[in-house]
């Protein structure tokens, strides 16, 4: 298992550093703390878009077509939503101050979001956790924050782009140059190809893929899917979350940084 290679190159770090009475406290410190980054690593695979895109419709669609993800959301309701592994299944509100709160399957109206960070939807998922974002252009500053912070979080991205809108929205843009040096693995699903024509579909397409490639400086996988309660929508991005590999996303994520830190240390 990766972390537990990771996690002894570290300890074996430690150990030489001090039989040569070179580790300091706050170096000490600074080594508990890339421990804990390596152990709390999660697969979250974020879900992002402009508002009323689709995303919260397409996830139902991969889970199985049950809405368990509440569609059509107001931009004041909206929260950023984790879908992780849970023995049980059940609805979580996770509060600004870390208390939870256990609430109902279908019970989440009836609750406050005032002081809330985000929902946690416990379903027997494997490790992959997907989080269903807020929209870009919402124009609440609370949901720029939350989408902010989960940007370290986050392993892989998909963008979800409503064809009827005509292209990728320049908020969508902004939000590339941000993370294309954080992450490879970005992908783009256009949603609702059943509702335009060929002709537009295939001209979406290739403006969405070419301003990709101007703000990442490659190409990238676009899914085209129709309508989200289509089963074939569902099918489609379930095989592209398949096709995602968390070992080769947890090498981009900590090998790499660990290999680095490891041979400051070194040096």
């Amino acid at each position: 298992m990766l972390k537990t290679e990771y996690l002894n190159a570290l300890d074996d770090m430690v150990e030489v550093l001090r039989e040569n009475s070179l580790l300091s406290d706050s170096f000490a410190k600074y080594i508990e703390e890339k421990k804990h980054k390596v152990i709390d690593f999660q697969g979250r695979i974020l879900f992002v878009g402009s508002f009323s895109a689709g995303k919260s419709a397409l996830i139902n669609a991969v889970l199985g077509d049950e809405e368990i993800l509440k569609e059509n959301l107001s931009p004041e309701t909206a929260l950023a939503t984790e879908l992780i592994y849970g023995e049980d299944e059940q609805i979580v509100l996770v509060n600004k101050d870390g208390s939870i709160v256990e609430i109902g399957n279908n019970d989440t109206k009836n609750y406050s979001i005032e002081n809330a960070e985000k929902y946690l939807y416990l379903k027997k998922l494997d490790r992959k956790i997907i989080v269903d974002m807020p929209g870009f252009d919402s124009g609440i500053e609370a949901h720029n924050n939350a989408i902010l912070q989960y940007i370290d979080r986050a392993v892989a991205y998909v963008f979800v782009v409503d064809v009827t809108k005509g292209t990728i929205s320049k908020s969508s843009l902004d939000f590339l140059s941000e993370i294309r040096d954080i992450t490879e693995a970005i992908y783009f699903v256009i949603t609702k190809c059943d509702l335009v024509s060929d002709e537009v579909r295939d001209r979406v397409k290739e403006d969405i893929n070419s301003n990709v490639s101007v703000a990442l400086g490659k190409t990238t996988e676009i899914v085209m899917t129709a309508s989200s309660r289509d089963k074939t929508s569902g099918k489609a991005v379930g095989d592209l979350l398949l096709s995602i590999s968390l070992e080769k996303l947890e090498k981009e994520k900590l090998g790499q940084e660990i290999a680095y830190f490891i041979q400051r240390a070194i040096n």
